[in-house]
């Protein structure tokens, strides 16, 4: 079950050039969240996309799924506006840091693409309580060793 986690968290950056070649830079993690059985999101942080200090959106985001038997994938650019400006992305009203980003369709073309049922997370009948055991996906290696 771990591993159907796993694959479905990916990493979340920006593609800067370094010197001839593009590389990924990652900026923090989301989780692919299966809406129901036709339609996914990805739910991340809402600072991923705007800046909690400045207010200003992120012009540009990418996503990149995990490895696959050590062959890297390339990033997935991924669309924040349409073409009004307007946020694709959607937050919660109550101001809490999460955000719902649209699964690009180039995404798709995967031959397997996992994702987390939005009933895995919490459901009211569950035993979440304080102090219950929690499982925390993301990349904790970008923070670096002394987080």
């Amino acid at each position: 079950m771990l591993d159907h986690w796993r694959r479905a968290t990916i990493a979340l950056g920006i593609v800067v050039q370094d010197g001839n070649t593009s590389k990924f830079v990652t900026l923090g993690s989301a989780i692919i969240v299966a809406l129901d059985s036709h339609r996914a999101a990805l739910l991340t942080a809402k600072h991923i996309v705007i800046n909690p200090d400045t207010g200003r959106m992120t012009p540009a985001l990418w996503m990149k799924f995990p490895s696959v038997d050590g062959e890297d994938e390339a990033p997935i650019m991924l669309t924040l506006f349409d073409v009004q400006g307007h946020n694709v992305w959607r937050t919660p009203s109550d101001g809490g840091d999460l955000a719902l980003i649209p699964i690009p369709v180039q995404a798709w073309t995967r031959q397997r693409v996992d994702a987390v049922s939005v009933s895995d997370f919490a459901n009211p009948e569950s035993d979440v309580f304080q102090g219950a055991a929690v499982l925390v996906l993301g990349y904790p290696q970008i923070v670096g060793e002394d987080y």
